[in-house]
C-alpha cells in the first residue's frame, strides 16, 4: 500500500491511496484521499483511517487485498486521533488506534481485535497458489515466467473472496524451484 497520483506531471492535490497484490508490479486505487493504514494478520487484513477526519468514530477494513471496505464504528466519543497501530510483523489481527479527548485532554486508546469481527478462521479451501513475479515482462519469453534471480517462487495467498482470519500462528506457506537465469538476472 502506498499513497501516490496518477498524472503526467508533479501534483500538489492530496494524495489517494493505492495497492499492489502482484508486488509492485501494478498499482490500483483503493481509497480516495490520504488515509493512516496498516496491514494485519499476515496480509490477510488491511485497515485505514481517513485523515480528511480529524475526530473518527470509525475504522475502514478489507479481508480481499482492498476491492471493498467495511466500517467498524469503535466509539461513540469523538477521538481526536493520532495513531493506528498493528503488531509490528503484521502476523495479528489486534489493531490500536489512539488519541485524546478534546476537552478533557485524557489519553485513549482502542484495542480491536478482528479476530472477534471477522468469526471464521481461514481453512485449506480459502487460500490459492500465486506465482510470485509472473506479471512482470520479460523480453526472454514466456519460458522464464515467474523466474527471478534463478528461483520461481509460489505462495499460498488467501483468495480475494474468503471472509476469514489467518491468525497469528498461520505459517507462509512457499515452494521454490531452481530456474535458468537470463540475462536480465544480470547487471
Amino acid at each position: 500500500m502506498a499513497h501516490g497520483h496518477v498524472a503526467d506531471a508533479l501534483q500538489v492535490t492530496k494524495p489517494d491511496v493505492y495497492i499492489s497484490i502482484d508486488g509492485g508490479y501494478s498499482w490500483s486505487m483503493t481509497l480516495s484521499g490520504p488515509h493512516h493504514y496498516q496491514i494485519g494478520d499476515h496480509g490477510g487484513l488491511l485497515v485505514a483511517v481517513s485523515m480528511a477526519e480529524p475526530n473518527p468514530q470509525t475504522i475502514k477494513f478489507s479481508t480481499d487485498e482492498g476491492q471493498c471496505w467495511h466500517e467498524y464504528k469503535f466509539s461513540d466519543e469523538k477521538l481526536i486521533f493520532t495513531g493506528l497501530l498493528t503488531e509490528p510483523e503484521g502476523k495479528s489481527s489486534i489493531v490500536l488506534l489512539w488519541g485524546y479527548d478534546s476537552e478533557t485532554k485524557n489519553w485513549r486508546m482502542h484495542v480491536i481485535n478482528f479476530g472477534d469481527i471477522i468469526k471464521r478462521q481461514c481453512g485449506d479451501g480459502d487460500y490459492e497458489s500465486w506465482l510470485s513475479h509472473s506479471s512482470h515482462r520479460s523480453t526472454e519469453g514466456a519460458s522464464t515466467a515467474g523466474c527471478l534471480l534463478g528461483v520461481r517462487e509460489t505462495f499460498y495467498r488467501l483468495k480475494k473472496d474468503s471472509l476469514c482470519y489467518n491468525g497469528y500462528d498461520h505459517v507462509v506457506v512457499n515452494t521454490s524451484v531452481p530456474c535458468t537465469c537470463t540475462r536480465e538476472d544480470y547487471e
